[in-house]
Order: structure tokens, then sequence, then C-alpha cells
């Protein structure tokens, strides 16, 4: 039998108290809707004030990096109202459910939590010390008092990524504990017995597998457009630095010291890089960890003897071997694009090809 996990809940109570705070989740309270009301006239206000302190700073830019700063400052804010608004005011029943069905379902393995926590503190962290480096290096005293006010804004973004990571996570824990429960069942049973017991077990597992793959058809629904606005918030935010290095690296009395610039872009860049991978490392992980009780049924219904009391027992194997293959587990963002590995390839690629274009804008 598999020993099933102490559960671990520290990290999610983190995440969620956070996102309630910020009012990217519905909190428990009567007076939720005002409050992320209140959120989202703080979100746009800010907006407001950064276009206005910024005003001159942007008439000073060439065309295509004052384009990409208003692009970047846009996204940001909307990334964090879209939140606001679908993941609590309009959707916050639906996604508190989807929650709830998540934390009371799954044991955590406490490796895998204490990994996802430092790495979410290695996010804050990077997270901090660019925004330091930000308001006492390259801008100067002049652009402290609305990049100061953006700190929120930035921050609910972190919140929003590592949110949506979170719960991909989960799902992979499942599916994980879900194959090691398959796995056991590879070796064969004479007793008649002990046959009736693991297609018991089997079928609880295949139920419950299958119930975790419409888990993720229902992630896919909950967080599906979010996850569009969180692309093009990191396409935005990549184009940025490297079109403002591109920039100045190529003027030949820049008033910016070289090193400074390559340091703050190369900050700027990684933030979004690093919550870009981490959130389509743990969807794809998930997704492979879902693939493979496929091949494990295979396996394991070659390993059985052929009898007359393991038939049945190989016939589900292969029927439900059969159903994962048409099932098509995959974590999709509204239908546009899966969210994997090879996503990560085409936002290199997007950023490539219009970075290039900016380039030659520039010239």
């Amino acid at each position: 039998m598999v020993v099933l996990l102490k559960r671990n809940k520290w990290p999610e109570r983190v995440i969620l108290c956070t996102a309630k705070a910020m009012s990217i989740l519905p909190s428990n309270t009567k007076y939720n809707k005002l409050y992320g009301l209140f959120h989202f006239a703080t979100n746009w206000i800010i907006l407001g004030f950064s276009f206005h302190q910024k005003s001159q700073y942007y008439a000073s830019l060439p065309a295509t990096l004052s384009f990409t700063e208003i692009c970047a400052d846009v996204s940001l804010s909307i990334i964090t109202t879209y939140a606001i608004l679908m993941l609590n005011l309009a959707n916050g029943t639906e996604v508190l459910k989807f929650i709830k069905i998540c934390s009371y379902r799954v044991q955590f393995e406490p490796k895998s939590s204490c990994t996802y926590a430092r790495e979410y503190i290695v996010i804050n962290l990077l997270f901090v010390v660019y925004k330091i480096f930000t308001l006492y290096s390259m801008y100067g005293l002049q652009r402290f008092s609305f990049e100061i006010f953006q700190v929120w804004p930035r921050y609910a973004s972190i919140v929003v990524f590592a949110l949506l990571r979170y719960y991909a996570l989960i799902m992979k824990w499942k599916f994980i504990e879900l194959n090691e429960r398959l796995r056991m069942l590879k070796y064969p049973e004479i007793n008649s017995i002990m046959i009736s017991k693991n297609l018991s077990e089997f079928r609880n597992i295949s139920k419950n597998h299958t119930e975790f793959v419409g888990l993720i058809d229902e992630y896919n629904t909950v967080f599906g457009r979010q996850l569009v606005v969180n692309y093009i918030q990191i396409i935005l935010n990549l184009l940025l630095p490297l079109n403002t290095l591109s920039y100045y690296s190529s003027v030949s009395n820049s008033p910016i010291p070289f090193y400074q610039l390559c340091l703050l872009c190369s900050l700027l860049t990684t933030v979004p890089l690093v919550l870009a991978y981490t959130l389509f490392r743990s969807c794809n992980d998930c997704i492979d960890e879902c693939n493979k009780a496929q091949m494990s049924c295979y396996d394991i219904a070659h390993a059985l003897p052929d009898s007359d009391a393991n038939s049945v027992f190989k016939f589900e194997l292969r029927q439900f071997a059969h159903q994962l293959g048409q099932e098509n587990a995959h974590f999709s963002a509204a239908g546009f694009f899966d969210v994997n590995y090879q996503l990560l390839t085409s936002l290199i690629s997007t950023v490539t090809t219009y970075l290039i274009v900016l380039i030659q804008f520039n010239k």
C-alpha cells in the first residue's frame, strides 16, 4: 500500500492570504465587493498618477521607447484589474469552489511544498532587488514618486502568477500520487482475493484520475483568460528593457552608465522570465505526470499472467489506457494556445521578432 503523505498546506495559506489581501481572490467578509472595488479604483489611480508624472519623461524618449514604456505600464494595470474583476468580483464563487476542491482532495508532498516555497521566496527577493535598484540608479529621485506607487500592481502580478502555478502543481502532485499507487499494481497476484483487491484499487485510481483530468478543464475555464493576459504582460515586460538597452547602447552620449543599464535590464528581464518559466514548467510537468498513467496501464496489463481471473482486470486496464489516449489533457489559455514548454520557445521567438522591428524603428 502507498502511504499518503502528510498534509502540508502552509504555502497555500500564504498565497491565499496574500491574494485575498490584494483583492485578487474574494475574501470571506460581506464587504468583499466594496474592498475589491477599492483596489480596482486604487489600481487605476496609480496608473493615472504614473502617466501624469511620466509625461515629461515620455516626451524625452524616442517613439519606440515611449510606446513600449506605455504598453508595459498599461499591461501591468490590466493584469491586476482583470484579476480583481474576473477572479474576484465576477467569478469569485467558481474560483473559490475550484480552490476548495483542490485543497481538500490533494495530499501535499512536504519536499515539493518546500521547493515551491523556496522558489516563491527567490522570486520575491528578485522583485525587491529590482525595485531598490530601479529607484536609486538609472532613474534617480525624479522618478521615485511614481515608481514607488507601482510596487503594488507589480507585486500583485507576481501573486497572480504564483496562484496559477500553485494549483497546477497541486494537480501534478495528485497525479504523482495516483501513478505511484498504479505502479504498486504491477506485481502479478495468483490469489483471487488479492486480484479482486487490486481490481478494486485500480477502479478507485481510474475514477480519481478521471476526476482530476476534469479538474484541469475546470482550471482552464477559471484561469484561461487570465493566462492570456499574463502572457501578453510577459512579452511587453521583456520588450521594454531589451528595447531600452538596444537604444541607449547605440547612443554616443548616453545619460545612463552602461554597467547600470546592463544590470537594470538584466533584472527587468529576469523577473518575467522566471515567472514564465516556473508557470510553464508546472503546467508541462502536470500533463507529463497525467500521461504516465497510460503507459503504466499497458505495463501492468502486459505483466499480468493470462488467466480467467485476470481477464477482467486486463480488459479494464486496456480500456482505461485507451480512454487516457482519447482525453488529451492540456492546460489552455482560453483556447488560444496550450501552456507548456513549447510556449517558452514561442515566447522567445515572439519577443525576438518584435525586438528586431523596434530596433529598426530606433534607427
